[in-house]
């Protein structure tokens, strides 16, 4: 989670930041302090199946023009088969197998933001956002995690 998305959190959730020991390595070898880490449950759906996991986030002290990356423990936690050539990913849920297709604008900077879906009514409650605008059914849900 990038500083930009976590400082857009309630108070409630910027005190769940937890320490962080150790450095992450970027892309050309530089090194990275985490600011900490904070865990949400994350629900992701494609309008059919549903799954929900409780994943750590490090908040990292850089810019970019996205506010979350789901890196190898996230693909994990949901067991996910990623496939960049069909913009396309899929995960074991009870009822069947997700997949949830990837907004062609996701990857352009220029182009507009995820929308909410719903509205919370509470800072506790969970905030649902549409990713692709063609399959408004498949949506990711963040929100406090029950630990």
């Amino acid at each position: 989670m990038f500083e930009q998305c976590f400082n857009q959190l309630d108070d409630e959730d910027k005190a769940r930041l937890q320490p962080v020991n150790g450095t992450i390595a970027g892309f050309i070898n530089e090194t990275i302090q985490p600011i900490g880490y904070v865990s949400f449950s994350v629900t992701l759906t494609d309008g059919k199946h549903t799954r929900t996991e409780v994943l750590d986030f490090l908040v990292i002290s850089s810019t970019s023009h996205h506010d979350v990356l789901l890196g190898q423990d996230a693909i994990a936690s949901f067991n996910m088969s990623v496939s960049t050539p069909h913009g396309a990913l899929g995960f074991p849920t009870e009822t069947g197998v997700a997949i949830v297709y990837k907004n062609r604008e996701c990857h352009n900077t220029e182009g507009p933001r995820p929308t909410k879906a719903l509205k919370p009514t509470a800072s506790t409650e969970p905030e649902k956002w549409v990713l692709n605008s063609k399959f408004p059914e498949q949506t990711i849900t963040f929100g406090a995690s029950h630990l």
